[in-house]
C-alpha cells in the first residue's frame, strides 16, 4: 500500500475516531427570539463568547461585520497598489516576454464608498436579510473558531450556530487529504476511474463532520447560500457524500451558490428583465504559451468557445490574436454573460499578482491583472471563468474571509455571478458542461441550469468522478 496510502488512511481514522468521541451531533446554539443589543465589535474572538451567552444574532453580526472591512481593506489595497510590481512575479513564471514596465499604469483607486455600494452597506442588517429568505433557502456561514470549525444556519425564521467540536487540524488535513484525491481521476496505468472507496470515506467523514449535524434544519430547503472558511474553501460542498459505499453527492439533493459575505446579496433580478447578449473569449494568441517553460495552451479551449458560439450564432466570438485584452476592456461592460476560455492564475495570500491571459496584441501584455479587473466597468449577469483555478489559487487561505480570488473581483467591479473553477480543470469535461449549461439557459435559472448540467456530465460514462464536474462553483450577489 505504501507509506503514502498509509498516512492518508491515517487521516481518515483519525477523524472517524475524533468524530465519534464527539458524538455523532455538534453542539448546537438557538437563536434568542428577543432582539439583542448588538455589538459594535468586529473581533472574531468575540463570535463564541456571544454564543456562549446565546446572542446568536449579535455573533452573526460580528462575523460579518469583520467579513466586510476585511473586503473593503483588500479591495482598496489591490486596486491602490501599484500594478506594475507583477512584471518581475510574470516574467519568473515564464509570461509576458513581449511585456513592457510601463504596460501596468498606475489607475485611480476608487474609494471606499464605491466599494459599500457593492456591499450594500459595511454594517450588516441581518435580520432584513434574513425576512428575504424563502421556505426553499438557506444559508450557512462556517467560521474558523480559536480550535474548531463551527457554523451558522440561518433561515427565515430562525438562526443556529454549530459547534462542530473537532480539532480544526484534524478537518484540515482530512480536507488536504479528500483534495489530493479529487483531484486524481486516474489509476496507476492513467485510465480514468470512478470515485474510489479512500476518496468516498473521505467525503463521507466531511459530510458527517460538517453538514450532517445542519441537515435535520434543512427540511423544505432545496437551495443553499454558503460562506466557506479556512479549508472549506478549498473543496466545493456539494462533492460530499452521504454515503460511504456508494455515491450520493449533495449536488444531488440542493442547489448551491458561494458568496463572500451575507451583507454582499441582493434580491435576484429575473432573467426576463435583461436582453441576453453574449460576449466569448476562447484560446487566446499569447506570446507565452508555446516554448519550454512556459504555459501550455488549452486545445479544447477553441473547441469550448466554437460549440457555445454555435449555440448562440447572434454571439460575439473572440479567438486566437483577436482575444486581445485591449477588445476584452473596451467590451466587456456591453454584455449580459461574458465566457472567458482562457489561462488564469489567482494567488489567495497575495491578490495583486492574479491575472487571466489574453492575446497580447495591439499594445498590450495580454495580462487582464485583478488591479483592471476591479477598475473595469462591468454590468454582467453572468461572468463564466472556464479556466485554471480561478475560485482559489495558491498562497495561504484566511481562516474567516473568502479568499482574494477572481470571482470576486469580478463580483466588486459589477457582476451578478461569477462561475469559477477550484482546481486545474480537464478541457474535454469543461466543454461538455458548459455547452450543456447553455442549452439550458433561459429556461431555468442561472444556478439550477448550473447543476443540471453538472448533474447531466456526472452521469455521463467516464465522467462520475467529482474531477470532472465538480470544481466549478457559482458565486452569487443575489438572493
Amino acid at each position: 500500500m505504501g507509506i503514502v496510502m498509509k498516512r492518508v488512511l491515517s487521516g481518515f481514522v483519525l477523524m472517524l475516531l475524533v468524530f465519534f468521541l464527539v458524538g455523532c451531533s455538534a453542539n448546537r446554539y438557538l437563536n434568542r427570539k428577543v432582539k439583542p443589543e448588538l455589538s459594535t465589535s468586529d473581533n472574531i474572538a468575540d463570535v463564541f463568547a456571544n454564543v456562549e451567552s446565546n446572542n446568536i444574532l449579535n455573533a452573526l453580526t460580528i462575523l460579518e461585520r469583520k467579513r466586510v472591512k476585511t473586503i473593503l481593506k483588500a479591495e482598496n489595497n489591490t486596486k491602490q497598489n501599484d500594478s506594475g510590481s507583477i512584471v518581475p512575479f510574470l516574467k519568473s513564471r515564464g509570461i509576458g516576454t513581449k511585456m513592457k514596465n510601463n504596460s501596468f499604469a498606475k489607475k485611480t483607486a476608487k474609494g471606499p464608498q464605491d466599494l459599500e455600494i457593492h456591499l450594500g452597506s459595511t454594517e450588516p442588517d441581518l435580520v432584513q436579510f434574513q425576512n428575504q429568505l424563502n421556505e426553499q433557502t438557506a444559508a450557512i456561514s462556517y467560521v474558523v473558531l480559536k480550535d474548531s470549525y463551527g457554523a451558522f444556519l440561518i433561515r427565515n425564521d430562525s438562526i443556529q450556530f454549530y459547534d462542530f467540536a473537532i480539532p480544526k487540524d484534524v478537518i484540515n488535513q482530512t480536507i488536504a487529504n479528500v483534495k489530493s484525491r479529487l483531484i486524481n481521476p486516474y489509476d496507476g496505468n492513467g485510465h480514468i476511474v470512478g470515485a474510489d472507496q479512500h476518496l468516498l470515506q473521505g467525503l463521507y467523514v466531511l459530510y458527517q463532520a460538517l453538514f450532517l449535524p445542519l441537515e435535520a434544519e434543512l427540511d423544505g430547503a432545496t437551495s443553499l447560500i454558503v460562506i466557506p472558511a479556512g479549508s472549506l474553501q478549498l473543496i466545493p460542498l456539494q462533492v460530499l457524500t452521504r454515503n460511504a459505499a456508494k455515491p450520493d453527492y449533495l449536488l444531488e439533493k440542493y442547489n448551491f451558490t458561494y458568496t463572500s459575505s451575507l451583507t454582499s446579496l441582493r434580491e435576484s433580478l429575473t432573467q426576463s428583465k435583461r436582453n441576453f447578449s453574449l460576449l466569448i473569449y476562447g484560446d487566446p494568441a499569447h506570446s507565452s504559451l508555446s516554448g519550454e517553460g512556459m504555459l501550455p495552451r488549452i486545445p479544447y479551449a477553441g473547441k469550448e468557445a466554437q460549440l457555445v458560439h454555435g449555440l448562440f450564432p447572434r454571439s460575439d466570438l473572440f479567438m486566437g490574436s483577436a482575444a486581445t485584452e485591449k477588445n476584452l476592456k473596451e467590451s466587456i461592460g456591453d454584455y449580459a454573460i461574458v465566457h472567458l476560455a482562457t489561462h488564469g492564475y489567482v494567488d489567495s495570500e497575495n491578490p495583486r499578482f492574479s491575472f487571466l491571459l489574453t492575446a497580447d496584441a495591439q499594445g498590450e501584455d495580454g495580462v487582464f491583472s485583478i488591479q483592471e479587473i476591479l477598475q473595469a466597468k462591468i454590468n454582467a449577469e453572468l461572468i463564466i471563468l472556464s479556466a485554471c483555478e480561478t475560485a482559489v489559487g495558491s498562497g495561504a487561505l484566511p481562516d474567516n474571509n473568502v479568499s482574494g480570488s477572481m470571482a470576486m473581483a469580478f463580483m466588486s467591479a459589477g457582476a451578478e455571478s461569477v462561475v469559477s473553477s477550484l482546481w486545474s480543470v480537464d478541457d474535454i469535461s469543461t466543454a461538455k458542461i458548459m455547452t450543456s449549461f447553455y442549452s439550458r439557459y433561459g429556461n431555468e435559472r442561472i444556478g439550477q441550469s448550473f447543476r443540471l448540467a453538472q448533474l447531466e456530465l456526472m452521469k455521463t460514462e467516464g465522467y462520475s468522478h467529482p474531477f470532472f464536474w465538480g470544481p466549478f462553483i457559482l458565486y452569487g450577489s443575489y438572493l
